[in-house]
């Protein structure tokens, strides 16, 4: 059983920008980086250890780097901001006594934490509604400091989980729990014979072990009960296996767990009961989980006043429905993700491991299509600043279209096409696609100061095709195959830039040409017949507003959608490949065994490109132009690993 003790209030209410705040683990990590700490030590505790095993997200970070990977941390993160000391702002997420603070001195926080730091959800904070600015809402709330905060009370907006921090002095630990919370409205608990603050806010802390626990009362519960005995994240199957996949030398880790198509988990549709108490003449209203039976794996009863909390088991956060534009890039339901942040010499990289819920070996179809899109990539022209290749253009187009209404406001607020609650969520159909894309197109005019002269033309061309959705469907339909996207030309007199669709139907992709421009003249968009070199069709499509025609042509096995100086003859009879160029040999040299090349951006080319277009008149592209010339390469390659995929992003640092 729990014992409730309320202690009176030493002070009045006031609020604070950083109480007991999660990102005291980036804090920490700002220090050691901006010249704090960096002692060193054997390795540490695995917060790991004392996570549930069915929560669906969890970060973990290395807090205390040392040699090399801070050496490279140090020096990446100077590059790309342009800061000396580009860490030293972070220190004030340190300053836990409100706004204005000031930051902690050297050495005070930092000489007792360890080297570990991990934090965990257990359940999505996101509605199935939510869209991207929900996501940064919650990035922002973790920045404040408020990620947990109203998450054991009547209100209940915070998430629901941990910061689990490895620390080398536990009576320390307790002292500044103790310091923070002092003048502040607070009660104590007893969860499992470990001391728990509850503050007036919701969050509670605790120290369980060597490790300092911050969060909802539920998340602090949780890892109480898997440090007593219950299932751990550290030693559950998918989790192991991707760790152990994982680069050894990254700074910080993810690891998500997608939703199954299974119903609510043993705890029921909620994760945590909710127990109100009157106590001291007023409300404590915490979560159940911090409030009830301490027993592990116990089923929540539900109610008010009633001591039920949810089940460890199952989390209920593993079955509860994504954002549909999550869910359309999560593929197979069931999934594991685990990404890794590796700083290296004047380049970050990103892999993102996937694992699949049974094996899944590839097909002797979905091998050739590999192979196929690693060619129609490798047969881009040499000088492409862009190139990118596609296994499955369809499939790619629908989840980038269907992902702007998100972009555009909130899910389905703003997607008319969206799912009901509850509903697995569908790919667009081309109407709806074209639908969507028009839509975005018409609510960014103006946005991109002078290329915003160049959306009238393309919006045109899109409502033309959205007019004829059925037909353009009929025409594209069962000969596309893998693709290729590029952009190249050192000047606006030489640009060129095309899609490049691999045919599987020879008769069929001859025929869309023909039957495209018909289509098009029918929307009264002036087409005519060309002959262009190394092309069996091609006709030429008149955009007002556009400087230069679009060319589409089909020949030597490929369709071709160009617009530029000489867009089909670069796609379809190169003088030279992309695949045989120094760039091509540097992405597979930095990518390392295993992976291939399969996106290639070239930021010096691109930043020029920008600015010959008028970008700088942008407000909406200026806030991005001082990390486009940090950036020197963007290289994205794809491989198997044992069990699962490998996407590596590697962003080279001017």
């Amino acid at each position: 059983m729990y014992d409730r003790s309320v202690q009176s209030q030493t002070g009045p209410r006031r609020a604070r920008a950083h109480r007991l705040t999660p990102w005291l683990a980036v804090g920490a990590l700002a220090a050691t980086l901006a010249g704090c700490g960096g002692s060193s030590h054997p390795p540490e505790p695995d917060p790991a250890t004392v996570v549930p095993a069915s929560v669906p997200f969890y970060a973990s970070a290395n807090v205390d780097p040392q040699g090399t990977l801070k050496t490279n941390a140090v020096a990446d993160a100077r590059r790309l901001t342009g800061q000396h000391n580009a860490y030293a702002s972070l220190l004030g997420a340190l300053s836990l006594r409100g706004p204005g603070a000031q930051a902690p001195r050297e050495g005070e926080v930092t000489s007792w934490l360890g080297e570990r730091a991990g934090l965990f959800l257990e359940r999505s904070p996101l509605p199935q509604t939510a869209g991207p600015t929900a996501l940064l809402a919650v990035v922002r709330q973790a920045l404040a400091g408020e990620l947990f905060a109203a998450a054991g009370t009547a209100h209940g907006s915070g998430a629901n989980g941990a910061l689990v921090l490895d620390t080398t002095s536990p009576a320390t630990a307790r002292g500044f729990i103790h310091a923070q919370s002092a003048g502040f409205a607070r009660s104590s608990l007893n969860v499992g014979g470990y001391p728990v603050t509850v503050e007036d806010d919701g969050e509670a802390a605790a120290v369980v072990g060597r490790f300092l626990v911050l969060g909802s009362p539920s998340g602090v519960r949780a890892v109480i009960e898997t440090a007593q005995g219950g299932p751990a994240l550290a030693h559950a199957a998918s989790f192991g296996q991707v760790r152990a996949n994982a680069p050894s030398n990254a700074l910080a880790n993810v690891f998500l767990a997608s939703p199954t198509p299974a119903g609510p988990g043993p705890g029921g549709s909620e994760s945590t009961a909710t127990n109100t108490s009157e106590t001291g003449g007023g409300k404590d209203t915490t979560s159940g989980a911090a409030t009830a039976s301490g027993a592990h794996g116990s089923t929540g009863t539900g109610g008010t006043g009633g001591t039920g909390e949810a089940s460890n088991e199952g989390s209920g956060g593993t079955s509860q429905p994504l954002p549909p534009w999550i869910e359309d890039f999560a593929g197979t339901p069931g999934s594991t993700f685990y990404l890794s942040l590796v700083p290296q010499p004047s380049q970050i990289r990103l892999d993102l491991d996937t694992l699949p819920p049974a094996p899944d070996p590839p097909s002797a179809g979905e091998s050739e299509q590999s192979a196929t899109a690693q060619q129609i990539f490798q047969e881009l022209p040499e000088g492409s600043w862009v190139a990118v290749g596609m296994e499955d253009l369809s499939g790619d187009l629908s989840k980038a279209i269907a992902l702007l209404p998100a972009l555009l406001g909130e899910g389905a607020a703003a997607n008319p096409h969206a799912p009901a609650a509850g509903r697995a969520p569908k790919s667009p159909t081309t109407r709806q696609s074209l639908a969507l894309l028009a839509r975005s197109l018409r609510s960014e005019k103006g946005a991109f100061g002078t290329l915003s002269t160049f959306l009238p033309p393309v919006e045109h061309l899109i409502g033309a095709l959205e007019g004829h959705a059925s037909q353009f469907h009929s025409i594209f339909s069962g000969w596309v195959g893998p693709a290729g996207l590029f952009v190249s030309g050192g000047s606006l007199l030489e640009l060129n830039a095309g899609l490049v669709i691999a045919s599987t139907d020879h008769a069929r992709s001859l025929a869309a040409v023909s039957q495209l421009g018909e289509l098009l003249k029918s929307a009264h968009i002036p087409v005519k017949e060309v002959v262009l070199p190394g092309a069996e069709a091609a006709i030429s499509v008149s955009l007002g507003g556009l400087p230069v025609p679009l060319q589409i042509a089909y020949g030597a096995g490929k369709f071709v959608v160009g617009l530029g100086v000489t867009p089909v003859q670069a796609a379809l009879t190169p003088t030279a490949t992309l695949g045989d160029s120094a760039a091509y040999r540097e992405a597979l040299s930095t990518l390392g065994e295993g992976l291939e090349p399969r996106a290639l951006v070239s930021f010096p080319q691109l930043t020029a490109f920008l600015k010959l277009l008028g970008a700088s008149e942008s407000a909406t592209l200026r806030q991005f132009t001082p990390y486009l010339h940090a950036l020197s390469t963007l290289t994205i390659g794809i491989g198997r690993l044992a069990g699962g995929m490998r996407t590596s992003i590697v962003l080279g640092l001017a």
